[in-house]
């Protein structure tokens, strides 16, 4: 009950590894970005608030590779580099007087119920 074809694809790996283990899942082939990690490691660093589109027409031009934003991103993740975006808060945002003032600001409004407020949704 078993395809001829599939009895002679275990015989033959029988033979060559000596083992009738299924191989390993997925597409061995490297990334075509592998062989030009070092040039674009260089694009993150100076300039971290780029777009993926934006590396991969910079890597692009430099190497003649042209990947899609999937691929690029794929070998982002691989290489454990994150494209993450830095948030900035105002130095005042943090600042003892400010927190006062919001905590002032919470314990005024916590008592206003929904229908009482002065604005309409």
């Amino acid at each position: 009950m078993v395809n001829p074809k599939t009895v002679e694809r275990l015989v033959n790996q029988q033979r060559e590894t000596g083992s009738l283990e299924p191989k390993k899942a997925g597409n061995p082939t490297p990334s075509q970005l592998e062989e030009h990690k070092e040039l674009l490691i260089t694009p993150l660093e100076a300039h971290p608030d780029w777009t993926l589109a934006q590396y991969c027409e910079e890597i692009g031009e430099k190497t003649g590779v042209y990947v899609t934003t999937g691929a690029m991103c794929r070998y982002l993740k691989k290489q454990k580099l994150t494209l993450k975006k830095k948030t900035y808060r105002s130095e005042k945002a943090s600042s003892e007087e400010c927190q006062q003032e919001r905590l002032d600001y919470w314990q005024e409004v916590k008592d206003v119920k929904p229908e009482d407020s002065p604005i309409q949704i």
